[in-house]
């Protein structure tokens, strides 16, 4: 008989923990809680969970010094760790990718981001029939955009609508990832800086993932203003399989030319290998 996969949460809020335990059992996952990081990493090493929702600011011991243990020992190593965070600035999101862990948005809504991480981190088959079902058929081409600029996402919509392609806008990095999932858009236009999640961080996940891995993917960013080096963003956009890296302000007819080229279900666009990666400036 196969025994469910085990999640363990670690948080000084009880109530969080009990309603994280909850949610997990019911997709048919064990789990244990933990509302102090003193036993922590002896509790991990002996019960070996699938998967570990941490809280960076716990009692006695703190989530990063229990990463620290679990990447230090070759047996724990392996294990996915997911910390939520209230905070959502670029300092944490680094943090948490220099731990190895997942970062997510504590809000509210929090589980609406949880589950298909951990859906993706433990290899399972949703039972949210919304998370992973199939997307409803259309004979138009999808364009993803995440960018939390919703004016840029009214325009593109705008610009592209007459050419026959749908647009689908997400305003923050983790609710893009999980539009991606349950909507499979034949291009993803990513912004770079954006809350939930930054636009390198939601890719590695896109890329990590089955259903998404394939996508074409370009990326949007203002950062040459600030100072930032073209060569150094394009190569570090290069090596995460971007298409094409566009800065902002837009050129709609380049980046149409670019999205028709994208799309291989067009009968009118130009193929192109999607290993490559469009280096222009």
């Amino acid at each position: 008989m196969h025994t469910p996969k085990m999640v363990m949460i670690i948080d000084d809020d009880a109530d969080l923990v009990a309603a994280l335990r909850t949610r997990c059992e019911r997709i048919g996952l064990r789990t244990e809680g933990l509302t102090d990081g003193g036993e922590a990493v002896s509790s991990i090493t002996r019960l070996a969970p699938d998967l570990v929702i941490l809280d960076v600011n716990i009692p006695t011991i703190s989530g990063v010094s229990v990463c620290n243990a679990l990447a230090a020992s070759p047996q724990l190593a392996p294990i996915p760790i997911i910390v939520p965070s209230g905070r959502d600035d670029e300092e944490t999101i680094d943090r948490c990718r220099e731990l190895g862990a997942h970062y997510v948005l504590r809000s509210g809504d929090v589980w609406s981001w949880l589950e298909p991480l951990i859906f993706t981190l433990l290899d399972m088959a949703p039972h949210n029939e919304m998370a992973i079902d199939e997307p409803a058929a259309s004979s138009e081409p999808t364009v993803l955009l995440i960018d939390d600029d919703a004016d840029l996402g009214s325009a593109l919509r705008i610009r592209l609508l007459p050419h026959g392609i749908r647009v689908i806008y997400a305003a923050t990095g983790m609710q893009g990832y999980w539009t991606a999932l349950k909507d499979r858009p034949d291009v993803i236009i990513c912004d770079y800086r954006m809350p939930q999640g930054r636009g390198d961080y939601v890719i590695n996940r896109l890329r990590q993932h089955s259903l998404t891995r394939d996508i074409p993917v370009f990326v949007l960013t203002g950062w040459r203003r600030e100072g930032r080096t073209d060569f150094g963003l394009e190569r570090e956009m290069k090596n995460l399989g971007v298409r094409r890296l566009f800065l902002k302000p837009i050129d709609f007819d380049e980046l149409l030319e670019e999205i028709h080229q994208a799309l291989p279900h067009r009968a009118d666009a130009q193929r192109c290998d999607h290993s490559l990666v469009c280096d222009r400036a």
